[in-house]
């Protein structure tokens, strides 16, 4: 995704697993959520559904109980309930916006069927802390731009030990000073966010 002339940013989230909805010891239902999500005010990809069966897996996906901060939620680029077909070892995704900051709560309805085994399943999902971040922007004179919805944020720099402390001015930008070294690489919560020199946020 662009985000505009000099903005030249990438990002990295570490990713757990969340639950695996285990039908028998061979075939399962495989589901891995974020940490944190990154993309406050644009849509970012949240939970993973994988297909772990041997057979081909066909899947309803619904969505049910977004609490206030989430604003969206799609399932494969689709409004839900969505309709997918999923090879053994295949993926998508299901993506939230957030319009505020907080905690998104939402829960999944799964129902399908995967060579003769059936899929019925609620998963709840909560407690997802929505980054404060919307873009992270790196200068040509080495320092960095932070834009969001924050009052401080803690910043560490280049890998560290340096960290920052920044505040937002009333247009809500907060600037990381270069104070000597090109910044190249900054975290933010669990996100890091590199300069890559192609415009482009991964």
């Amino acid at each position: 995704m662009s985000i505009g002339t000099g903005a030249f940013s990438s990002a990295e989230a570490e990713r757990g697993v969340e639950v695996n909805v285990v039908e028998d010891d061979e075939a399962y239902l495989g589901l891995e959520a974020e940490r944190e999500i990154t993309a406050f005010g644009r849509s970012a990809d949240v939970v993973e559904i994988r297909n772990s069966f041997a057979a081909d897996l066909t899947l309803t996906v619904s969505v049910a109980e977004p609490n206030e901060v989430v604003e969206d939620i799609t399932v494969a680029g689709e409004e839900p309930p969505a309709e997918l077909t999923l090879a053994p070892g295949g993926d998508e995704w299901v993506a939230v916006t957030c319009e505020q900051i907080g905690e998104a709560a939402f829960s999944l309805q799964f129902s399908g069927d995967a060579g003769g085994t059936s899929v019925e399943k609620t998963r709840t999902f909560d407690g997802i802390p929505v980054a404060p971040v919307s873009q992270v922007e790196f200068n040509g004179n080495g320092s960095v731009h932070v834009h969001g919805e924050f009052t401080e944020l803690v910043v560490t720099v280049n890998g560290g030990p340096r960290t920052e402390t920044i505040t937002a001015n009333k247009s809500g930008k907060g600037v990381i000073p270069p104070k000597g070294e090109q910044i190249n690489r900054v975290k933010i919560g669990e996100t890091v966010y590199k300069r890559d020199g192609n415009g482009q946020n991964d």
